[in-house]
């Protein structure tokens, strides 16, 4: 992803140069934006993913660090990572997913929270240097509220339902207890519906993508469910802002639209610019997945207030600038 030309994201990265930052699950989807942000600014941050092939960025050699591991988990891995490195920041976007969270709760809880535990613990001990900003930037969920009535705010009940929801709460909570026990600057964000380049083949988006260049219809649910739409760009934005605030304290912040779409939208959006026909979108044949959540509004009042910015880009124009980016891979490829 080139993120020359979004000068507000540039701007963002920017604040990280001359500073030692680690991105933890930098070749996940949101992780690679991450890091092509970073990279574009002339940061040159230590990458820790599992295969450097899928950072998937046209970028000169040096101007990364990249760490390949398959699983940070192990005992002492990450701490081991951390002390080596001594990062003034860390951005945490690791995390076991929801699928799998049901199927191994007892590696969710290593994954979504003792791994978060670890590695604060081991940033507590480095000096920070001249960084006044936060030492570590974790990602959580919406799935963290689970099944709330009304808006979702920050301060609100949080009773999930999942095995991720609540292992990612897990970690929410043990970010907050550490950052303040420990005096560090720390910030969970979180994280509701992100589309955009480089997500997972069985994603929405891409699915929907891949439907129309088959010519083979999209079998969707009734797509009455509302979501917060957030496009990637933005949600590196958001992170990164975050990550600037002076002095947070591991308290939760909605990074989000404020704003709902319907899935039945999002998609007659994408099938708009993808040149896909109405009949070719097939509502209704697929249940509702036991793990999606029905939500009101997302509060972002307090996003506001620590950046004085909020995401601007709505599904139509994320939706487009996606697929422009996938089209233009393509033609890289010769696939077109």
């Amino acid at each position: 992803m080139n993120y020359v030309g979004r000068g507000s994201l540039e701007k963002a990265a920017s604040m990280y140069r001359n500073k030692r930052v680690m991105v933890l699950g930098s070749t996940g989807f949101i992780g690679t934006n991450l890091s092509a942000a970073l990279i574009s600014a002339g940061v040159r941050p230590c990458l820790v993913g599992r295969m450097r092939s899928r950072l998937r960025l046209s970028v000169e050699p040096g101007t990364f660090h990249f760490e390949e591991v398959s699983d940070l988990t192990q005992p002492d891995l990450v701490e081991d990572l951390i002390l080596t490195h001594q990062p003034q920041v860390v951005f945490n976007l690791v995390a076991c997913d929801v699928e799998s969270s049901e199927k191994k709760p007892e590696k969710a809880h290593e994954t979504n929270c003792r791994l978060v535990e670890r590695a604060v613990t081991a940033v507590s001990g480095i000096n920070p240097g001249t960084w006044q900003g936060a030492r570590f930037v974790h990602t959580g969920t919406a799935l963290e509220y689970g099944a709330v009535h009304g808006p979702l705010h920050e301060d609100g009940p949080a009773v999930p339902t999942t095995v991720y929801g609540r292992t990612k709460l897990e970690g929410t909570l043990t970010l907050k207890k550490l950052a303040a026990s420990n005096d560090i600057p720390a910030i969970t964000a979180r994280l509701f519906t992100v589309y955009g380049p480089f997500e997972a083949a069985g994603r929405l988006l891409p699915y929907l993508a891949g439907c129309a260049a088959s010519g083979r219809p999209a079998r969707l649910t009734q797509g009455i469910q509302k979501r917060d739409f957030t496009f990637v760009a933005d949600v590196v934005e958001g992170l990164l802002r975050l990550g600037a605030c002076s002095r947070p304290r591991g308290t939760p912040v909605n990074l989000a639209t404020g704003k709902l779409t319907s899935v039945s939208e999002f998609v007659q959006a994408a099938a708009l610019v993808l040149g896909m026909r109405p009949e070719k979108l097939r509502f209704g044949q697929l249940g509702t997945r036991p793990w999606e959540m029905k939500h009101k509004p997302v509060t972002i009042r307090r996003l506001l207030d620590l950046t004085g910015w909020a995401p601007l880009t709505m599904p139509p124009a994320g939706i487009e600038e996606t697929l422009e980016y996938l089209n233009s891979i393509m033609l890289q490829n010769g696939e077109v």
